[in-house]
């Protein structure tokens, strides 16, 4: 019953985002500042509590390594899907990113609610391979296909100076070293990082759309993300023998929605930002019934 309850709690929030967009009280691009706001600052606060705190084990390791290798995978297949629809560079680049980029993010309220800090803690370290995917394979194809190819940025000094990333270090600085955090201090830490979830939802609620662009490209992109993935997820965990909030863990990121790197770099590259949106809204719909889903039959 709790399980559903806080289900419950968790499409309440995205849809309040998405009647909010609709009846004009908030614009996706004020939005967006909760996005930065999460990013920048209420992220990087729970991840340095909960770290800091957490018991970790040495069968985390290989938790960043396991999005690297499902990415790389489903890459493959959605190149040659590609190739052989000879699908235009501006519908091409997003189709690529989006297949690639795991929107963790989204996953993080279900998560939280089942395991707390703990899994948390997994599932940021999980992400680590998913971000290095998405700031460099991810960003190089919006780059190849966009119009903006000649555009440099150093994507590794954007990826090694990222608000989570740091926190990341400083949480697992602490934790080595068996720093004790002040009881004040833990205690504002708690309270600003309770609104990381509510702040995420509520944004991503505002980047929902019905309108499909390409819906046989947006299918074949949901699909190939999410389903593709959930199947090598099960591989994955079926090789490695992983059980409990591990499988849950692995099964969860694999099967995230698509990034919203999508459109992020649609928007910089020049690439079809509505067909981007499209595969992110029609994404994140999915994901809200088969991260429930899987919440219900594995937690």
């Amino acid at each position: 019953m709790e399980i559903l309850e806080n289900i419950f709690s968790i499409f309440l929030a995205f849809f309040l985002g998405y009647f909010l967009k609709v009846f004009g009280f908030l614009k996706k691009e004020k939005a967006d500042i909760f996005f930065k706001l999460v990013f920048s600052f209420f992220l990087p606060v729970l991840i340095i509590l909960s770290v800091s705190q957490a018991k970790i084990s040495s069968e985390m390791i290989i938790l960043p390594f396991i999005p690297l290798a499902i990415s790389l995978l489903i890459f493959f297949v959605s190149f040659l899907s590609g190739r052989i629809m000879r699908m235009e560079n501006q519908y091409f680049g997003p189709f690529l990113v989006g297949t690639i980029a795991m929107n963790i993010g989204f996953t993080l309220p279900f998560i939280i609610n089942s395991y707390g800090n703990e899994g948390l803690t997994r599932i940021i370290i999980f992400d680590i391979g998913n971000a290095f995917m998405a700031l460099t394979l991810a960003y190089y194809l919006a780059c190849k296909y966009g119009e903006n190819g000649n555009k440099k940025i150093n994507i590794f000094r954007k990826f090694l100076s990222s608000p989570p990333l740091l926190a990341l270090m400083i949480g697992l600085l602490i934790n080595f070293l068996e720093i004790e955090m002040q009881k004040n201090m833990v205690i504002a830490f708690d309270a600003l990082s309770r609104f990381t979830v509510p702040l995420i939802l509520v944004a991503v609620g505002t980047y929902f759309t019905p309108k499909i662009i390409k819906p046989f490209y947006v299918g074949l992109a949901v699909f190939l993300r999410m389903f593709l993935g959930l199947l090598l997820g099960f591989i994955v965990v079926w090789f490695l023998g992983l059980d409990g909030i591990d499988k849950y863990i692995v099964l969860m990121g694999s099967c995230a929605p698509i990034g919203f790197s999508s459109i992020i770099f649609s928007s910089l590259e020049k690439m079809n930002k509505e067909f981007a949106a499209s595969m992110v809204s029609i994404g994140m719909l999915v994901g809200i019934f088969l991260s429930s889903f899987l919440t219900i039959f594995l937690t």
